[in-house]
């Protein structure tokens, strides 16, 4: 079974089909630029890669089972060797010539398995990306997949364009298990200062096992897209902000605390000085007061946005800020305030609204 000839995927040329350790000595179907394959590992561990029809009634090979490297349909039992001639028809001594399936040509390097889906003669080992840090015993990964439901060239367009702008990819990072201090308590993270790279980065543990996210999750790529966004806007402006700009402006944008978790934060919990906003929570604090100080900072820049403008009053202190990075210069000079006075004529109003 062939794809449509409508079909705009390149033809001659090496697509990664699979992680290697995903081919094993079972049936394993996936279809690869609308072409419908099965792959499996012979005894010898070869990887084979067949069109996943049968040349009888096109039912799926993978549907079928593996006997002694060849696979066998689960329709009325034709058999297919790994070049995908079938080599048996039961109650037929002899075999119909053109009883065959098509055979992919299939590389295994660097922890991937490459399928060439275009003309077999030009399918050059040589002309397979070099990926060789996937195999280099210093970067660890497990490997994964991730479907994304948008067709295949906005993906190409993101990874190769030197100029588009939008944080529209992910790069994972490792496991738990091996990402070490900064892995188990950051979500993720971008290059800051780098106004050219496009991409925001999440430690893989982050994700569900299938690829899925959950609403916390969802929660942090749109936190740290934010933060990608104040980059782009000002390269290495999160420096230079007080942390309450840096972290609560990512935190209210992204609606990322309910209501309810404002008024009792704003309610129930002590208040930190203007230094302690400034500075953020201490890191070896108590577990709790990091988030209580992200529900601080979301309703201070809501009260900003409430009383000075609204987005525009952060771009001009972010304007400011890169002028110079004292608070006590910046506020009265951008807001017509003290940074004091703001901080105090915000508790006001911030336990006038949830308390």
């Amino acid at each position: 079974m062939e794809p449509s000839a409508k079909s705009d995927f390149p033809r001659n040329a090496w697509y990664a089909a699979a992680w290697d350790r995903e081919i094993t000595g079972r049936l394993f179907p996936r279809v690869i630029a609308n072409h419908p394959i099965v792959m499996y590992r012979k005894r010898n561990g070869e990887c084979v890669a067949l069109a996943d029809a049968c040349w009888h009634r096109l039912l799926p090979l993978s549907q079928g089972r593996l006997v002694d490297d060849e696979v066998v349909c689960g329709y009325h039992g034709l058999r297919y060797d790994a070049s995908g001639r079938c080599v048996h028809m039961p109650s037929q001594e002899t075999l119909n010539p053109s009883a065959c399936v098509r055979s992919y040509p299939a590389v295994e390097r660097h922890r991937l398995v490459w399928i060439w889906l275009g003309d077999p003669a030009r399918a050059d080992p040589a002309r397979i990306p070099d990926l060789h840090w996937n195999a280099d015993p210093a970067w660890a990964s497990d490997g994964g997949l991730i479907h994304v439901r948008c067709n295949y060239k906005l993906v190409l367009d993101n990874l190769l364009s030197d100029t588009r702008r939008d944080p529209l990819a992910i790069r994972f990072y490792p496991t738990r298990s091996v990402s070490g201090i900064q892995g188990c308590t950051v979500v993720g993270f971008h290059l800051t200062n780098v106004a050219s790279d496009p991409y925001v980065r999440f430690f893989r543990y982050w994700f569900n096992t299938d690829g899925s996210m959950s609403p916390s999750t969802i929660t942090f790529i749109s936190h740290e897209w934010l933060h990608w966004a104040q980059d782009q806007f000002s390269p290495g402006i999160t420096a230079r902000l007080p942390w309450w700009l840096v972290e609560g402006w990512p935190d209210y944008v992204g609606q990322s605390r309910s209501e309810g978790t404002l008024k009792f934060v704003l309610c129930q919990t002590a208040t930190p000085t203007l230094k302690q906003l400034e500075d953020g929570a201490d890191p070896n604090g108590p577990p709790e007061l990091s988030p209580q100080y992200y529900a601080f900072a979301n309703s201070m820049v809501e009260y900003l946005y409430a009383t000075y403008g609204g987005k525009d009053a952060y771009r001009k202190l972010a304007l400011a800020f890169k002028e110079d990075a004292v608070p006590a210069n910046v506020f009265p000079k951008v807001l017509n305030v003290t940074a004091a006075k703001f901080y105090d004529d915000w508790k006001i109003a911030a336990k006038k609204k949830y308390c």
